[in-house]
């Protein structure tokens, strides 16, 4: 996962569009693999089913026939994921009938500062506010990481 954050991008990307953890398996080298991957682009621009749209793993702007979708899509997957990584279950749970501009974030109990921060700025509903890769990597939740060792 963190290749999307690298610091050199792969010559062609292609967007996930709804990551979700049955989508990531652990590699013997403590790694982390895709699986999945492609599927939504290569098949066409489909909105995920009504059960992807329930969990919150797809972004808002899939719910959405004809919105524009980009990277950000990811972006709000990585934060459902990253939510879940923090203890306090799926995104879902907190937050049962979706997110919207006006709802208030209630991230994990268990998510330090930083990770609340990132939190935040990865699940916001209006794709255009939610950071790219560049400012992901200088986010303080990545400090000490070197990006370059990946």
């Amino acid at each position: 996962m963190c290749r999307w954050l690298g610091p050199s991008p792969p010559s062609a990307v292609c967007s996930v569009r709804f990551l979700r953890p049955e989508n990531v398996l652990l590699t013997a080298e403590r790694g982390a693999a895709l699986t999945y991957f492609c599927r939504l682009r290569c098949a066409g621009a489909r909105a995920p089913p009504a059960a992807e749209r329930g969990r919150l793993y797809a972004a808002p702007e899939l719910w959405t026939p004809g919105a524009a979708v980009t990277a950000a899509a990811d972006w709000w997957s990585l934060g459902a994921l990253l939510w879940e990584l923090h203890g306090d279950g799926p995104l879902w749970t907190r937050h049962p009938a979706g997110l919207a501009a006006h709802t208030a974030l209630r991230p994990p109990v268990s998510a330090g500062p930083a990770a609340r921060s990132l939190l935040a700025a990865l699940l916001r509903p209006d794709p255009r506010r939610r950071p790219d890769a560049r400012h992901i990597r200088r986010h303080a939740f990545f400090a000490g990481l070197d990006w370059s060792r990946l």
